[in-house]
């Protein structure tokens, strides 16, 4: 009766309680996450591929691994260690041949585009992960973002002087 039954299944492909034992016995042997870790940066690899593609990286640690998940959802993190790999290997004059070659032309415009301007397009819309801190305000550094002030105001942090 019991061979009956693996023949059966066997003909009609997997059951769901024997897709979730595989999956449990998958993510117990240790391969999942070994293979995952393979694909993702590190927070000094994230800032060497800004670097490389953006001329800037994020000094706070929170805002450059939130941009760095963001990023690899977006792009997918196999694209993002590929990115990073072409940049770190090569020379600046030769990059967007190279990125062309690989076919990584759009990923990386994505990249640019989200370190720039501190938002990355999802599948649920647009996340904004810091708007204070994108690049595009070290890229121009005669502005700043809204709400800040600067100049003679100088910030408005000193108080102004006692009045006689």
């Amino acid at each position: 009766m019991r061979e009956g039954r693996s023949r059966a299944a066997s003909q009609r492909g997997m059951t769901r309680r024997e897709l979730l034992q595989g999956l449990g016995a998958l993510a117990a042997s240790g391969l999942v996450p070994q293979a995952l870790a393979q694909a993702t940066l590190t927070p000094a690899q994230f800032s060497a591929l800004s670097g490389a593609l953006a001329g800037y990286a994020y000094s706070d640690r929170r805002v450059a691994a939130a941009m760095l998940s963001a990023l690899a959802a977006a792009v997918g993190a196999a694209n993002l260690a590929r990115l990073a790999r072409l940049a770190s290997s090569t020379p600046a004059p030769q990059l967007g041949a190279a990125l062309k070659a690989a076919n990584l032309e759009a990923a990386s415009e994505t990249v640019i585009a989200a370190l720039y301007s501190g938002t990355v397009d999802t599948s649920r819309g647009l996340r904004v992960i810091s708007y204070d801190q994108a690049l595009v305000w070290l890229a121009l550094p005669w502005t700043k973002p809204n709400a800040f002030c600067g100049g003679e105001t100088n910030y408005w942090a000193s108080a102004p002087p006692p009045t006689s």
